[in-house]
């Protein structure tokens, strides 16, 4: 999988703390009302449908995201902490060039610090009565023990997903995995694998985490799952352990994190 860098140039300065629950900017939409759960929801309508994209830093973390210029609303995570976070929406404006639209500061006090790994968000995207909450509910049926029910979707992924070698010369900047079809397709790129488990992990009400980065199992950008279990956090490589399933190479469930270096999270 490979990574794709977004160069951008900031051409306004930070605003000032804003509290309200939701502000509005020609057609552009920020609502905080759920920044309490670790959330924010954003929508824009440009009138030409210019490249858009969310900057969403606390202190030295920054995390960038696409965002679509129809309106549509979409969910974006706060998964840096309590704290005061500046969020941003910038729009294209030459080549590589963005600049702001809006940019506001906003004070965010978690309920739980987990709790944002339980949403749906525009990397991880599923609601419930989706086909991959249905999967997940069938598999899963009346287990109420967490390990055993991530064991039961963990082991359908890794005995039923096969990793799509031909998907990854044509991914174009930007991608997003859709759960259902690599559900339905039964194939995918780690991005793919790690976004379906945390959707169907998550909306059994464990907290699960999408991670990015590298490991030294594979010499390229990577995608991997967190899953917290009896209060620790187990690293978890469906894309890895499918690949080594079908070549018949010995692996762990739970992988050494020593193994794996974050870049990101969500």
């Amino acid at each position: 999988m490979k990574k794709h860098l977004c160069m951008l140039i900031f051409g306004a300065s930070m605003m000032g703390l804003f509290q309200s629950a939701a502000f509005a900017v020609s057609g552009l939409t920020i609502d905080v009302h759920d920044t309490a759960k670790g959330l924010v929801h954003i929508s824009y309508n440009t009138s030409d449908k210019a490249p858009a994209k969310v900057l969403i830093t606390k202190g030295k973390e920054r995390y960038t995201y696409q965002l679509n210029g129809e309106g549509r609303v979409e969910t974006y995570p706060l998964q840096m902490g309590s704290g005061t976070y500046s969020i941003g929406v910038l729009e294209k404006v030459k080549g590589n060039t963005y600049a702001f639209v809006e940019n506001r500061q906003v004070e965010v006090k978690l309920g739980s610090p987990d709790q944002v790994f339980l949403a749906s968000i525009q990397e991880i995207n599923w609601e419930f009565g989706s086909d991959a909450v249905r999967k997940s509910l069938q598999l899963i049926g009346k287990e109420r023990v967490d390990e055993k029910r991530l064991d039961l979707v963990y082991n359908f992924l890794i005995e039923n997903l096969s990793y799509d070698y031909a998907k990854v010369p044509t991914l174009k900047a930007g991608y997003l995995p859709d759960v259902d079809q690599t559900l339905s397709m039964k194939k995918g790129i780690c991005y793919d694998y790690s976004a379906l488990l945390a959707a169907m992990i998550r909306s059994q009400g464990i907290p699960t985490k999408l991670v990015k980065g590298y490991t030294k199992n594979t010499d390229v950008f990577h995608a991997w799952n967190e899953v917290k279990i009896n209060g620790n956090w187990w690293v978890i490589d469906t894309t890895i352990d499918s690949i080594s399933l079908k070549k018949k190479v010995h692996f762990e469930r739970v992988k050494d994190a020593a193994d794996y270096r974050k870049i990101s999270e969500f």
